[in-house]
């Protein structure tokens, strides 16, 4: 593993710490109130738990990436922490900037809290762009089937698994809006906007960056080419086509309308190959 992977793994940890201990006062606060029948508050202490065993499987991976002897171990588990922590911070900032913007009057109340809130998001940044540039030794190949004869494509039960799995994924930002939902928050309707920008982000995100989303990284699925090639724009087009209604279940029928529209295929990694080697120029030849 590189030196400047190693570096980025601690940077991220000592983060994790930092991050939790800035939370601790927080849920102390929480757990005091009386939550019986405050939807808002219950849906707040949920999110802020689940999001410290989030970063507590992120702490772990890390370490695990760090004391690991098995090449491929440690890869497979650099890959995990690198995805869970971006992808996860990416698909999250349309809620935080929103957040430091209504709240402002409340984190920034002090010198020293501006400067510490200010710092973290600033360390925060910093390690997303050190992360998404120190990938792991074994990345998704970004492959055109059309050059192929052969391939896995995913089937339609891990599909299924897909949308369960990115759907726990983003399940903090789901518990944020409905807990500013039950709040009777006066922008409700900017806040459910920026719930959809949210999944749009963390979709066409991961695709770019990882070439899969949370759940096709633990089936060993990514998306490639079925014809035209695997550009940003094509993501951006696949992304745009989940807003098709009834898109998300199109599976189950074999439609598959996101896939369809953008020229798009989900398969199994490395499942791809030709049915005939070609023949190396001087053997043809001499036929």
């Amino acid at each position: 593993m590189k030196r400047s992977t190693l570096v980025t793994i601690w940077l991220t940890l000592a983060f994790l710490v930092i991050s939790f201990i800035q939370t601790i006062p927080y849920i102390k606060l929480l757990l005091k109130n009386d939550v019986s029948g405050d939807y808002a508050t219950i849906f707040n202490l949920t999110r802020t738990a689940l999001g410290a065993l989030i970063e507590l499987a992120i702490f772990i991976l890390g370490i695990m990436a760090l004391a690991s002897t098995d090449l491929k171990l440690r890869d497979r588990t650099y890959a995990l922490f690198r995805y869970i922590y971006v992808a996860g911070a990416v698909a999250n900032y349309p809620l935080v900037i929103y957040s430091r913007i209504t709240y402002a009057k409340y984190l920034y109340t002090a010198n020293w809290h501006t400067f510490i809130t200010v710092f973290v998001d600033l360390w925060g940044i910093m390690l997303l762009v050190l992360l998404i540039n120190n990938k792991p030794e074994k990345q998704v190949t970004q492959v055109n089937l059309q050059e192929y004869d052969m391939v896995a494509f995913t089937t339609t039960g891990h599909r299924f698994l897909h949308y369960i799995l990115d759907a726990l994924f983003l399940l903090p930002i789901t518990l944020s809006v409905l807990q500013w939902m039950y709040s009777a928050h006066e922008d409700a309707w900017l806040i459910q906007l920026l719930y959809g920008g949210s999944y749009l982000l963390y979709c066409f995100f991961s695709e770019v960056v990882f070439g899969q989303t949370f759940g096709k990284m633990i089936t060993s699925s990514c998306v490639v080419s079925d014809g035209a090639p695997l550009t940003p724009g094509r993501i951006f087009l696949r992304t745009l086509a989940r807003l098709i209604p009834f898109n998300s279940i199109s599976f189950l029928f074999g439609a598959n309308w996101h896939d369809r529209a953008s020229s798009t295929a989900v398969v199994y990694i490395d499942s791809w190959e030709k049915a005939f080697a070609e023949l190396p120029e001087t053997a043809a030849a001499s036929r």
